[in-house]
């Protein structure tokens, strides 16, 4: 009997666990998004500074593989994440007006890197980065480009000087990106070329939104 009541007990918690487990799965795909929630930047990994500088170069060949999640992650945050509980970030902007997006463009879809929450937001659906690549087919085997995009309207204060401010500032976010890569034995080139006028019209960019630069991103081939 006593038996009897425990094999009952069991097939009930059984199926209790089986229900909870339906549900919450049921729960998280139905509030999941397309988002790339990334990791917390390891602040332990990567060469010396001086070993990442002496060891930066321009790379035009790339292997097909992906980034993995941890690279993409820190690679991100290493570009223009936030590193102070201020907001301040890693890379310096004229007065902190903090100017610059980065856009993720990968063979799934284009992101926009949300620095604040430390994740890709999910913009574009389908492998757009031909746009970025422009006609240098070196590029068309990179698993990632990001693209810097400056918002001239938060430069007004500096009148005719702002796209050159904006540049400037792209330019630093580049530099972090070429000397993560440095330290952690990634391939990538810092480029300017690429469709101003198409990626405007996919990423929706307002007239002071101005794609400045990027750097194609992938291993080693």
């Amino acid at each position: 009997m006593i038996l009897h009541v425990k094999h009952n007990l069991m097939k009930v918690s059984f199926f209790i666990t089986l229900f909870l487990t339906i549900m919450t799965t049921t729960v998280c795909s139905a509030g999941n998004t397309d988002d790339i929630v990334l990791n917390k930047p390891n602040l332990n990994r990567g060469k010396s500074i001086m070993a990442a500088l002496s060891q930066r170069h321009s790379s035009r060949e790339f292997s097909s593989n992906d980034l993995s999640h941890a690279d993409l992650s820190d690679l991100l945050w290493a570009a223009n994440g936030v590193n102070r509980e201020d907001g301040k970030r890693t890379a310096p902007s004229a007065m902190n007006l903090q100017e610059i997006t980065i856009y993720a463009f990968m063979k799934d879809g284009v992101y926009k890197y949300d620095f604040e929450n430390h994740l890709l937001e999910f913009i574009k659906e389908g492998d757009h980065r031909k746009l970025v690549q422009g006609e240098q087919e070196y590029t068309t085997t990179s698993p990632l480009l990001l693209l810097y995009v400056g918002d001239t309207s938060k430069l007004s204060k500096f009148g005719g000087q702002s796209l050159v401010i904006a540049a400037l500032d792209a330019g630093i976010v580049s530099q972090n990106v070429n000397l993560f890569c440095a330290s952690e034995g990634l391939a990538n080139v810092p480029r300017i070329s690429m469709d101003v006028d198409a990626l405007k019209t996919l990423l929706s960019l307002s007239q002071y939104d101005i794609p400045l630069m990027n750097n194609a991103i992938g291993y080693n081939k």
